[in-house]
């Protein structure tokens, strides 16, 4: 079977199972781009524009990742803090905190404050 989606034309054996190959060509067509004999995959020259945009989207990954460091180090010094908010309030913990200590149950005080007794427990680690 085959199918035509634009300039694209798949047939047997389909693109996931052509994908599972890595490029070593089966029986029959894989995937082919009409008139693009760069975008493949199966041939000698498809499979070094593949890796040249891989080299180039390794670059872009690598980019993103100094750009967000530099970001984050950027928000650090303005004083933003970084994470999820705190679920419990300090006034809650400390109340929390002493209410452990004169021995109520943990899941007794994580139904009181509506959260899981994990949230509790990690108040006396």
């Amino acid at each position: 079977m085959d199918w035509r989606v634009g300039a694209v034309e798949i047939s047997k054996p389909t693109f996931a199972e052509a994908w599972r190959h890595g490029g070593s060509r089966p029986k029959g067509d894989i995937v082919g781009v009409l008139d693009c004999i760069y975008i493949d995959r199966v041939r000698v020259p498809g499979r070094g524009f593949m890796e040249m945009l891989s080299a180039l989207a390794g670059g872009e990954w690598l980019w993103i990742i100094k750009r967000t460091h530099e970001g984050r180090q950027l928000a650090r010094k303005k004083g933003v803090k970084m994470g999820r908010n705190p679920k419990l309030t300090s006034h809650q913990k400390d109340e929390a905190r002493r209410r452990l200590a004169r021995g109520e149950a943990t899941r007794n005080l994580a139904e009181g404050y509506g959260f899981r007794h994990s949230t509790i427990a990690r108040l006396t680690a």
